[in-house]
């Protein structure tokens, strides 16, 4: 048995659990048998018209599978799931040839909607040369707030987009090509105070992969065109002749979004495949203004910073009047986040006045508060 509840979408979660069937499969299953609870009771001899092969790793799935022990595993370890049919599943995500039925998350993973419009991955070499690192630092500088840079948590360009948005105060959200597991996020051990700090700053880490899903080659690939997927525009900073960045350019164009190519030496091997990107009629990019435009968006000008500034000031002090006013402008002013203590110092208001405040802005959404408890504007 699976549940005492036996819910039709337990049923989906449980065969998009076991990792064999995407989400056109499971469809043909939906409708084959009426219902994936019908399906997931019904005998081998009824799954027939699948391979064999596929038919028999089920079942031995089947036989081991406890819905209550996964799920309890899941909530003890605050590793959340979002599944292909839930209201929250990314809609960029959604709208690709092959979406995963299920993905794994720790952190925010509601920044995907919010910010889906500006969501930029950035992807390239894990030999990054100082070229590279020079132009993603000089790219990455000249976007603003507004946008969510999606890469892979890998050696080399993955781990130097992620540090950079985080410097700049951009939201940033890395795709790994294994499970999260307790304690165990699958990137190189090098990496993991990146990981935690994209936590700390309100991004996200996911992966199609459940937990203790052995890491295969073929896993870097499904988390190229996951990373593709999540963005509007695909940018390829450094890139091999035969590379995962290439690929996840692939992706990006069978999904239709915009591709986007630094161009590099044509005596270098890591310029190669960008090089290739852009004999294919890719976008070029060489400045931050190119990046905007390839987007079609709007640059933020420092007109439009200081309005928005200034209706969240008017908004705070509507809320919870000077007090608040005076917490917001200190977070623009500081333009990081800050603690209660940092923020109660700097308005010269006492703590437990500070913290009120902070209750009142954090629930009208104007704050949030991270996993370190430092507070930031939204």
């Amino acid at each position: 048995m699976i549940s005492i509840i036996e819910k039709e979408s337990d049923f989906y979660f449980a065969i998009a659990y076991c990792n064999l069937f995407g989400i056109k499969k499971i469809e043909e299953i939906r409708i084959k048998f009426g219902s994936l609870k019908t399906a997931w009771f019904s005998t081998k001899p009824e799954w027939q018209g699948m391979k064999d092969s596929l038919i028999n790793k089920f079942f031995i799935f089947k036989k081991n599978f406890s819905l209550e022990n996964t799920k309890k595993y899941l909530e003890e370890n605050k590793i959340n799931y979002v599944l292909f049919d839930d209201n929250n599943y990314p809609t960029n995500l959604k709208n690709i040839s092959f979406p995963p039925p299920i993905i794994f998350y720790l952190g925010n993973i509601n920044i995907l909607e919010k910010q889906k419009n500006f969501t930029l991955a950035i992807v390239g070499s894990r030999a990054s040369s100082p070229y590279g690192q020079k132009v993603l630092n000089d790219l990455i500088e000249g976007l603003d707030e507004r946008f969510l840079i999606v890469s892979g948590l890998a050696l080399g360009t993955d781990a130097y987009a992620h540090q950079k948005a985080l410097e700049k105060k951009i939201k940033t959200g890395a795709v790994l090509g294994g499970p999260i597991e307790k304690g165990i996020i699958s990137c190189p051990a090098t990496n993991y105070w990146l990981a935690q700090e994209i936590l700390k700053n309100d991004g996200f880490i996911l992966s199609e992969f459940p937990p203790f899903s052995p890491i295969l080659k073929s896993n870097f690939l499904r988390r190229n065109r996951i990373i593709a997927g999540l963005s509007i525009g695909t940018l390829v900073i450094e890139a091999g002749q035969k590379s995962g960045a290439s690929k996840t350019a692939e992706y990006a164009k069978d999904a239709n979004r915009v591709v986007m190519a630094v161009p590099g030496s044509i005596y270098s091997e890591l310029s190669v495949g960008t090089n290739n990107l852009l004999k294919d009629h890719v976008d070029l990019v060489s400045e931050p203004q190119d990046i905007y435009r390839c987007l079609d968006i709007e640059p933020l000008s420092q007109n439009n910073k200081q309005q928005k500034n200034e209706q969240i000031i008017k908004k705070a002090f509507e809320l919870a009047g000077d007090d608040a006013c005076k917490i917001v402008k200190t977070l623009i002013l500081l333009n990081k986040i800050a603690n209660t203590n940092e923020i109660s110092a700097i308005c010269q208001l006492d703590t437990p006045r500070v913290h009120s405040k902070l209750t009142i802005l954090e629930l009208s959404g104007i704050i949030k508060r991270n996993n370190s408890g430092k507070f930031f504007l939204l």
